[in-house]
């Protein structure tokens, strides 16, 4: 099996499948995270993993997909970017 980049594989008992790479796997470590018109329910989810603490008390009802990279930012810095870009008036 070859892999190529943003790929990993996953070995389970005998078998081993391809599977592409989370950018944000070493987030936790980095504190760097890249979302690529990714669904801002699922960024908010990521993000709690980090911060320990939700970025917004409710998670907002919004069809909002984003794109973007967030490097060693404050939640709070986070939280206005995302309200901006979403159109959210928070």
């Amino acid at each position: 099996m070859n892999l190529i980049p943003n790929q990993t594989a996953i070995a389970k008992g005998s078998s081993i499948r391809k599977q592409d790479a989370n950018p944000n796997f070493q987030s936790w470590r980095t504190g760097e995270f890249v979302f690529e018109d990714t669904p801002v329910r699922e960024v908010l989810h990521q993000l709690k993993e980090y911060y320990k603490e939700p970025i917004f008390e409710v998670i907002p009802d919004s069809d909002c997909r984003l794109t973007v990279k967030f490097e060693k930012m404050e939640s709070e810095k986070v939280k206005e970017l995302i309200a901006r870009i979403c159109d959210l008036g928070l």
